[in-house]
């Protein structure tokens, strides 16, 4: 049906459009604000942690794993609208400029309006600038523009499948903040439309990294002392001190040092034997015998890019979370024959093992070196430790949630009145190393997963916690 007056011909349709523009908003909010990251160009050089949408069959305790991504300063998760709000957490070194999008989601068959305004609130920590295609007003209080002048865009996405999204890219500057922050986004009536939680980083935390190229006095392999000999480190050491400032700690990259290990000795010691005439480690017997003669009580991480490899076992690298307070770490030579990429994915995953944390979705290691505790451990008769495993078998058909498995099995056994101090304090450390949550193995893109090479390049905000945890404890 069209109305006519006179000429030009103008529909009831082109009037409602027009009129839209005065027509106040709808009680209701018709859409949300998110901040993410362009997983396509993101390199890992903040943190970024944020509720993915395939957790919620990954995750063995999805709705534990909810309350991280709450507002800083509440108990729940955030309902606009009765919509789940997960509120992403970021950590920026202070005063340093990144890179975040700013994506308008509307809620079921919403639209936007022509008065749909996007209030970005000013405070003395946090600047927030807008690309020059948004016309913006501002005044002390806000920065605003309108909705509608953020335009819809095709997006691939990491596996290739293109979306449509309505987004612009903003930059991002905090100073320094001595508490965690939740900053809210505002539309044009003060109503909260979008959340990010801010971690605090006012304590930017020192790791000595000390890299060290390892070499045998005989017996060794030609190829591979030419692989680590021609290894230029510093083309690596940027890239692996950039994800560390996701838990804020800054690697402290000492001057590149060279070994060559007395091969009698580590064979007389137990830690080395001889196959085929070539010099090979007996597992981390090596490393730590290694540290032990040549850089005891270093108090950082040292590195063995190590022209010796392992006997029947071709890791990639290895790091121990268990026992705590270790302080090497142990990179063979053909790890250096690949991609830097691939290299600085091992390097960053192994110091995160000796920083405390094991693979995001293994839940076979705990056990493992529980039943090793137990096993091994003199002063305890057999009829105990049978019974201790016996306990162990018993308590898995209890918990369906792993972790929480994990933490009570390992709880019973410290509170048996026959477990040994020692033991105790054994058992202790390692139940302070159960993950908060395990995902479905290789499911994310966590730098923690037991495999996925070069794609893996962020830590979720609980490992942060947890990094942090150790260095200040047994690094500093």
């Amino acid at each position: 049906m069209s109305i006519i007056f006179g000429k030009p011909r103008f529909s009831l349709e082109d009037f409602e459009r027009e009129m839209e523009e005065f027509l106040p908003a709808p009680d209701d909010i018709n859409f949300l604000v998110y901040f993410e990251i362009d997983e396509n160009n993101y390199d890992g050089s903040f943190g970024f942690d944020w509720m993915r949408d395939e957790y919620k069959n990954s995750c063995d305790n999805y709705e534990e794993l909810k309350k991280e991504y709450i507002p800083i300063g509440n108990n729940n998760v955030w309902t606009p609208n009765n919509e789940e709000y997960f509120v992403p957490w970021i950590s920026v070194i202070p005063n340093k400029t990144i890179q975040l999008k700013l994506k308008i989601k509307l809620l079921g068959d919403k639209k936007l309006h022509k008065n749909d305004l996007i209030r970005l609130p000013k405070n003395d920590a946090i600047h927030i600038d807008l690309p020059d295609s948004i016309k913006k007003k501002e005044n002390g209080e806000y920065i605003e523009f309108k909705a509608k002048d953020v335009e819809e865009k095709k997006v691939t996405l990491p596996d290739t499948t293109q979306i449509i999204e309505r987004f612009i890219d903003i930059e991002i500057n905090c100073k320094e903040i001595n508490k965690d922050m939740l900053y809210s986004v505002k539309d044009q009536t003060g109503r909260d439309i979008g959340k990010l939680n801010f971690f605090r980083n006012n304590e930017i935390l020192k790791l000595d990294i000390q890299f060290v190229k390892v070499y045998a006095d005989k017996d060794y392999d030609e190829n591979k002392n030419k692989l680590v000999k021609d290894f230029n480190f510093n083309s690596i050491k940027n890239r692996i001190k950039d994800r560390y400032n996701q838990p804020l700690i800054n690697l402290n990259f000492l001057e590149l040092r060279e070994e060559t290990i007395d091969t009698d000795k580590f064979i007389e010691n137990n830690v080395a034997i001889l196959i085929n005439g070539k010099i090979k480690s007996k597992g981390n017997v090596f490393e730590k015998f290694f540290y032990n003669e040549y850089y005891n009580n270093f108090k950082g991480i040292v590195i063995l890019l190590s022209t010796v490899e392992r006997h029947n076992d071709l890791g990639a690298g290895y790091g121990a979370p268990y026992p705590l307070d270790v302080h090497y770490l142990f990179i063979p030579s053909s790890s250096i024959d690949i991609s830097l990429e691939y290299l600085t994915t091992i390097i960053t995953h192994e110091i995160g093992h000796i920083l405390g944390l094991y693979h995001s979705g293994d839940d076979i290691y705990y056990m493992k070196v529980l039943k090793d505790i137990i096993n091994n451990y003199r002063n305890i008769s057999d009829n105990i430790k049978e019974d201790f495993r016996n306990k162990i078998i018993q308590l898995e058909q209890q918990y369906s949630i792993r972790t929480e498995y994990y933490k009570n099995v390992i709880q019973a056994i410290i509170e048996d009145n026959r477990t040994p101090n020692l033991l105790k304090k054994w058992l202790i450390n390692l139940k302070s190393l159960c993950p908060k949550f395990l995902v479905r193995l290789n499911s994310t893109r966590n730098i923690m997963e037991a495999t996925g090479g070069e794609n893996l390049i962020s830590f979720w905000k609980w490992q942060w916690e947890k990094m942090r945890d150790e260095v200040k404890e047994f690094y500093n």
